[in-house]
């Protein structure tokens, strides 16, 4: 069994809220109750069966921290490769080395 090192500040995360929104966000800090989180975009579903992002809330600026009370979260890892690679040239523009890996309608902008 392959063991993963636990999240840690700075990490791309994927959360998974008791909502039903799941989203992927940079950690910024957390504590025993609160997360913050930078830059949070909701993962959902595209047209044609791909994953898209979409803003979280509509009204937050892009670059905004969040606190999000860790009652409100239901499980949270590191985001996979693709998705983190995705998140990083959506949010910054800047295109991970091996980014190109994405299969084809994984990502729909």
């Amino acid at each position: 069994m392959l063991l993963e090192k636990k999240v840690q500040v700075g990490d791309i995360i994927a959360l998974k809220l008791v909502s039903g929104n799941e989203l992927i966000a940079k950690l910024v800090s957390a504590s025993e109750y609160v997360m913050i989180i930078s830059k949070p975009i909701e993962l959902g579903m595209a047209a044609g069966g791909g994953v898209g992002f979409g803003p979280f809330m509509l009204g937050a600026p892009e670059e905004v921290q969040m606190t999000i009370d860790k009652s409100m979260i239901v499980t949270f890892v590191k985001a996979r490769k693709e998705i983190k690679d995705a998140y990083i040239e959506s949010t910054s523009g800047i295109v991970p080395v091996g980014a190109g890996s994405v299969p084809d309608g994984l990502i729909k902008s």
